[in-house]
């Protein structure tokens, strides 16, 4: 089954959702703090096939980075769209984005609903999410964001590690007193890295 032939029909029976908070490996230091876990909000859609949908609301626990936060995310996917999914029949994983187009903000709770519909619909067609959308490349580039580190050389360690693993884009995480020495230390280091 491809985006362009005719999807499953289904309807969705449950919808369960899960929050998460995630310690991360090491802190991740930007101008705005530094984080050392990361809340996630996982949404489960379940359909009367027997097939499970999943995605992810990737808000922060404060609206220090967007305006959404976690709980938000939260409130609005319990109280506001799940109500409205659970029960409903869909043709095809654009209805259930089209239903809430019209509700303002709250882009990464929506994600997350849209990120399972596209999952249940891949797996009721028995197919990986990639090969579903349409996608002909074998693998996606990795990439991989460092935040600010203690100085030049500390960071270049750690993107020559995370190249080592086969990383092939890097985002770094700058400030005042920490910037351009720190990317030209990278450059040097890394001439032709998506930097």
């Amino acid at each position: 089954l491809s985006m362009n032939q005719q999807p499953t029909n289904v309807t969705i029976t449950k919808a369960r959702l899960w929050q998460l908070n995630l310690p991360l490996k090491h802190p991740f230091a930007s101008s705005e703090g530094t984080v050392t876990a990361k809340p996630v909000v996982l949404v489960e859609l379940t359909a009367s096939t027997g097939h499970h949908g999943y995605g992810e609301g990737s808000a922060f626990a404060t609206p220090f980075y967007t305006a959404e936060f976690s709980a938000g995310t939260v409130t609005f996917l319990k109280q506001l769209a799940l109500p409205q999914v659970v029960g409903r029949s869909y043709q095809h994983p654009r209805e259930l984005t089209a239903q809430f187009a019209a509700w303002k903000g709250n882009e990464m709770a929506k994600s997350a609903l849209d990120e399972a519909i596209w999952d249940l619909f891949a797996r009721a067609a028995d197919q990986p999410l990639a090969t579903y959308l349409g996608t002909r490349k074998p693998a996606a580039e990795a990439g991989i964001a460092f935040g600010i580190e203690a100085n030049p050389a500390t960071l270049v360690a750690k993107v020559g590690q995370a190249v080592t693993a086969g990383y092939q884009r890097v985002k770094v995480k700058i400030k005042p007193g920490a910037d351009l020495a720190y990317l030209q230390a990278v450059r040097r280091a890394f001439p032709h890295l998506q930097l």
